[in-house]
């Protein structure tokens, strides 16, 4: 697996029953897990283990991927293995649906002892006063942090630091992570075109043409099955709107080339991207429900084998066969004529900032900082925490780079994780392991290996980094400046996001599109560009 990608991914296999906390117990004492037991506590040296005699209880408010199957935190191998060695006990409070209303009832009552994931650059820098001040303690108490960066020559200081001058937050995840630094890709099914003897499409002509193909001529030899030339999904977080319009060089409400935030929504290209999307929709190739259904809806059309094209992650993301996900392929971005195509991306960091954040009110500061240093003892050890053992989910090659793997049943059942033999190609089976996107930095993502279910998300990766739209600035916004800008855009989104769709879905004219342009000025359209422009240039003072 390379990745699962966004906390709110969802898998076409279902969650299997979670293996038992004995069990977890037992894979800790396998091989590996002692290799990474014993190099924890050798380059933890400077800060003794236990961190406490008497046991610690503190609670930990996490991201809990929609994936995971465990019953809870409790049963993954490195919180049983954290546990033994620093005395501290944690109480996981675990969050994954409604993550925005359950993290505000947490900073507006009672803070848990510290978060892992969860918070924004926002979040802290408006509640600065609820987050302990790390500046001139991330040194002492997590050296091994600073060793990784001190190695691999990462500049934590300058992307931690907050306006205020303090740093609140230990970073982690993968730096970098050419995997996380765009969403959904667009993937065809390749067999189709072979059997309908058509061409791999190039150009948004060369598309319609081959959806047109995938309409009329029974691709998948089902006649009783409505085939959907082109699937996607607002409501999954790989398969948004702003890929559709990607083709006419729109990738979103803003694009970034040279330096400079460039607004796209009061353009003539938004304007002929929503007149093509309608087309599509009108003529049957284009899923109509793509704004309404919903992602386990959208995920059981794809793994239906009914789709030609859509938007995703990866196949085995969504497809339950090893058959059927490989019939699919990466299809690059398509430019429609007189256009360049640009793909959404998210950032060029790909790293998370806000990791590891502690509470100013817990009595267990220090102790909970030297519990993440145990974590983040070296990188075998941080792997061990991203996605378990090695050995089932990567392999380390002898270029000190870790390399993914598939396991069998037999490996996994020996190491206590039958309950997941079912699971084996989808993101179910990271996500239950290991500490999904906010685990110890790891200095560079996890290698595919060719001809795995995996490596198709990399081969996607490389065909659509030419058409990546710039990457937004990582500066942190000062609380003030924060607060000003959704002031002045509130509503702008829901706003943007109801005249697509009503567009898409029923057309537009040249008059609604103008009157559309006015109303942007209302929402605060120009402070929205305005404020990214101030993200590139650092001008909030």
């Amino acid at each position: 697996l390379a990745g699962c990608g966004s906390s709110s991914s969802s898998s076409t296999s279902s969650s299997s029953t979670s293996s038992s906390s004995s069990e977890r117990t037992g894979t800790s004492s396998s091989e590996s897990t002692e290799s990474s037991s014993a190099a924890a506590e050798e380059t933890s040296s400077e800060l003794s283990l236990p961190v406490s005699d008497e046991t610690i209880e503190v609670t930990i408010a996490v991201e809990r991927h929609t994936n995971d199957a465990t019953e809870g935190f409790e049963e993954k191998t490195f919180v049983i293995q954290a546990e033994e060695a620093t005395n501290i006990h944690v109480n996981w409070i675990e969050i994954s649906t409604d993550i925005s209303t359950k993290l505000a009832a947490l900073l507006a009552g009672d803070m848990p002892d510290a978060f892992i994931g969860l918070l924004s650059d926002s979040n802290i820098s408006q509640n600065s006063g609820l987050f302990a001040n790390l500046t001139d303690k991330i040194e002492t108490y997590v050296p091994n942090f600073i060793n990784t960066c001190e190695e691999y020559d990462i500049d934590w200081e300058s992307y931690m630091t907050f306006p205020d001058g303090n740093v609140y937050s230990v970073m982690g995840g993968f730096y970098p992570s050419p995997n996380n630094q765009t969403s959904g890709l667009m993937w065809i099914n390749q067999q189709w075109l072979d059997d309908l003897g058509l061409e791999y499409p190039t150009t948004a002509e060369d598309l319609y043409n081959v959806l047109v193909a995938f309409r009329d001529n029974n691709p998948n030899g089902d006649d009783s099955v409505d085939v959907i030339p082109f699937d996607f999904c607002v409501s999954h977080y790989a398969s948004r709107f702003w890929n559709l319009t990607s083709m006419y060089g729109v990738p979103g409400l803003v694009k970034y080339e040279d330096g400079q935030a460039i607004a796209t929504l009061n353009t003539d290209a938004f304007y002929e991207s929503l007149c093509f999307l309608h087309k599509l929709v009108e003529e049957g190739l284009l899923n109509p429900e793509g704004f309404t259904q919903s992602s386990d809806q959208y995920i059981s059309n794809i793994d239906s084998m009914k789709v030609g094209v859509f938007l995703g992650w990866a196949p085995y993301s969504y497809i339950t066969s090893d058959d059927n996900i490989a019939q699919y392929t990466a299809l690059a971005p398509v430019a429609a004529e007189g256009y360049s195509a640009c793909w959404p991306t998210a950032n060029m960091i790909t790293a998370n900032r806000n990791t590891f954040t502690v509470s100013a009110s817990s009595p267990y500061v220090d102790e909970l900082l030297q519990w993440w240093n145990y974590l983040n003892a070296d990188q075998d050890m941080a792997m061990l925490v991203a996605y378990g053992e090695e050995g089932l989910l990567y392999t380390k090659g002898d270029d000190g780079l870790y390399y993914s793997n598939t396991p069998t049943a037999e490996q996994l059942e020996e190491a206590g994780y039958g309950a997941y033999s079912n699971n084996i190609n989808s993101s179910t089976l990271q996500a239950s392991l290991g500490l999904v996107n906010y685990h110890p930095l790891v200095h560079s993502s996890l290698q595919p290996v060719e001809g795995t279910t995996s490596y198709a998300r990399w081969e996607g990766i490389k065909v659509t980094q030419p058409y990546y739209n710039g990457f937004e600035s990582q500066r942190i916004v000062p609380a003030d400046a924060q607060e000003e800008f959704s002031f002045a855009t509130e509503g702008l989104t829901d706003y943007v996001d109801n005249f697509a769709a009503t567009s898409v879905m029923n057309g537009v004219t040249e008059e609604q599109f103008e009157t559309f342009k006015q109303q942007l000025e209302y929402y605060g359209y120009n402070e929205y560009i305005q404020y990214y422009q101030n993200k590139i240039d650092g001008t909030f003072d």
